[in-house]
């Protein structure tokens, strides 16, 4: 199980990191915060990181993997 768990924090990082670029993709950011090479994303990806992160993993949910990540 440790190991399961070692797989979805790094994949949350990822998954989180992915997110932030695109909240910041599709703001009308003029400030120069925003990311200089956007990337272009597939039609939108919905669902929560934590779900994401479960399902690659095999944890099922993402309550499933909360409540693993609250023990280690």
């Amino acid at each position: 199980m440790l190991i399961v768990m070692s797989i979805a924090e790094e994949l949350e990082a990822i998954e989180r990191e992915r997110a932030r670029r695109r909240m910041l993709a599709t703001q009308n950011n003029k400030s120069g915060k925003a990311i200089a090479a956007v990337e272009t994303f597939p039609p939108q990806e919905l669902g929560k990181t934590r779900d994401k992160v479960a399902a690659a993993v095999g944890l099922g949910s993402g309550r499933t993997y909360d409540k693993g990540s609250e023990r280690t």
